[in-house]
């Protein structure tokens, strides 16, 4: 029972580096500067659940608690920015809403929830070890309730996800479903998928610690 939760964060790891490969062909593709942030995004959720498999392994001390500083931070950093993801893959699945201006209010919303995130949570970080259904990790040490906005930005990102890939997925049935109109079908569905996934994982995680 101890490996089963170990061996999820790294599966989830490995399928992530598959959607990284297709968001940098994707990126390569586009003409938004922001669709950059996705592999961004992916790789940061990619070390959180490496980081998190191989725990125990590497064992409590020094080494693991710098890693997990650094995962904690890009964590603070990143997570806003899936709002980002969330507007930019409305845009390009057609959704009307996703205009100029909403792309960049994206980015100014993601960038003070980032800000706010580092001053009131990342300075002045204390991390305590804790081992948690075979899961060796640093957790933060003055917790004082659940993360907020982790919470509210991923149910964002899933609802605009969800509507995005069933518009991608009504404009596929009354055409004759074009290769760029299938990969974005094929990358919201699955970014959906493993972001329910994760979800669900920390929730539990955390509610267990």
């Amino acid at each position: 029972m101890s490996i089963i939760y170990p061996v999820i964060h790294f599966s989830l790891a490995l399928i992530e580096w598959v959607l990284i490969s297709w968001a940098i062909r994707l990126w390569q593709q586009s003409t938004s500067l922001a669709m950059i942030v996705l592999p961004i995004v992916l790789v940061s959720i990619s070390y959180d659940n490496i980081i998190l498999s191989i725990g125990s392994l590497i064992g409590e001390g020094e080494l693991l608690k710098t890693l997990s500083m650094l995962r904690f931070l890009l964590h603070y950093l990143v997570v806003p920015l899936f709002i980002v993801i969330g507007v930019e893959l409305a845009h390009r699945a057609g959704a009307s809403w996703a205009n100029r201006v909403v792309r960049v209010l994206s980015w100014l919303i993601a960038l003070g929830l980032t800000a706010i995130d580092v001053a009131t949570h990342y300075l002045g970080l204390e991390l305590v070890s804790i081992e948690f259904a075979g899961i060796l990790r640093y957790h933060v040490a003055n917790l004082s309730g659940p993360p907020i906005i982790t919470i509210v930005v991923n149910l964002f990102v899933l609802l605009k996800l969800r509507v995005a890939s069933l518009r991608v997925a009504e404009r596929s049935r009354s055409s004759l479903c074009c290769p760029e109109l299938c990969r974005w079908r094929s990358l919201s569905k699955s970014w959906v998928e493993v972001r329910q996934a994760t979800l669900i994982i920390k929730v539990f995680a955390l509610s267990g610690s």
